[in-house]
């Protein structure tokens, strides 16, 4: 029972509030000429850096991911401010409540994000080089990782380093950061930030975020398989900490 005596909604009724919300406000982003940016931006890059066929599997999933992931924390971010305040509300009640109606709006981000990070690395696999032919008196490559084995793991990161990037956008959203400067210094300070710590040789430090850039590394020293569970684990426990902060900070407001 609720606080006014009317009986709670059952997991199934929530659940289909959630969708319903979260379908609703894909469409309206659809329908905002602001998506457009993002999107048009992520499909440049992905020309620009898969325009010929080149790298392995692995060091192209991992280039996908970490150029591709600042344009798809920006289409997150708009998925998230999406509706103005007055419409965010209405549905809010349509939702069911404030907190129902957060969460679909980190579905509707978490949907847009993801598949924008997997079209970019599908794209990255499918361009992927031929391996050499052995030419006499050289050494051979270092054996590559198959394909299968590369999907899987393409498959792990997009999920951990996509939730991460929504958890970014959901701190940068208009309900956080305001209207000001702010989203811009998340949005844009963040991959900075992700881009020094990736660099440091110190485990608390490279342990605050993400870490994008170690995964390039090893994808380059043929490690990309055995550090993925790991690298994923981090990205997946910093996710969890930073919504859990996000969505207190909302409650407190």
């Amino acid at each position: 029972m609720t606080a006014d005596g009317t009986a709670a909604p059952s997991a199934s009724g929530t659940a289909r509030r959630v969708a319903a919300a979260a379908r609703y406000r894909l469409a309206a982003t659809l329908r905002d000429r602001s998506f457009v940016a993002p999107v048009v931006t992520f499909a440049l890059v992905e020309v620009l850096l898969f325009g010929a066929p080149g790298g392995y599997p692995a060091d192209n999933v991992a280039a996908a991911l970490a150029v591709g992931l600042p344009v798809a924390t920006w289409a997150a971010r708009v998925v998230l401010d999406v509706e103005p305040d007055d419409q965010r509300r209405l549905t809010e009640l349509a939702a069911g409540g404030r907190s129902r109606a957060h969460l679909a709006a980190l579905v509707a981000a978490a949907v847009v994000c993801l598949g924008l990070l997997a079209a970019g690395v599908l794209w990255g696999v499918l361009r992927n080089a031929p391996p050499p032919s052995p030419r006499p008196g050289r050494p051979l490559p270092p054996p590559q990782p198959g394909l299968p084995v590369v999907l899987l793991v393409a498959v792990v990161l997009v999920v951990a380093f996509g939730l991460a990037a929504v958890a970014v956008a959901a701190v940068a959203s208009r309900q956080v950061a305001g209207d000001g400067p702010g989203p811009v210094v998340v949005l844009v300070g963040v991959p900075v930030l992700a881009a020094l710590v990736g660099q440091s040789t110190s485990p608390v430090v490279s342990g605050l975020l993400p870490r994008v850039l170690p995964a390039v590394v090893a994808a380059q020293d043929r490690r990309l398989v055995a550090t993925a569970p790991g690298l994923a684990l981090h990205a997946a426990g910093w996710t969890a900490l930073v919504l859990a902060a996000q969505w207190w900070w909302r409650r407190r407001r």
